[in-house]
């Protein structure tokens, strides 16, 4: 598994209704101050996501300034084909 630490720096609304997805961007959050993303910086000093959401428990959770670990875990060959 790799682990990024990132932190919402803003949420896009396209307007329209409930149902039109919203863009979250995030980057890779350091704080020199903070141990912990000094040793995030080592590994991975930067970055940015995108991701475009319309579930409301995700937008309630993710505003800007709260900072996420963003795990990537390597998907079997298994899972990936189609049955």
């Amino acid at each position: 598994m790799i682990r990024a630490k990132m932190v919402v720096t803003s949420i896009e609304d396209f307007g329209g209704n409930e149902k039109n997805p919203k863009k979250i961007k995030l980057h890779c959050q350091y704080d020199q101050s903070i141990p912990e993303d000094q040793r995030f910086f080592e590994s991975s000093p930067t970055g940015n996501l995108e991701m475009y959401v319309n579930n409301p428990i995700v937008l309630d959770i993710m505003k800007p300034g709260k900072s996420f670990y963003l795990d990537f875990t390597e998907v079997s060959q298994d899972t990936c084909k189609k049955t």
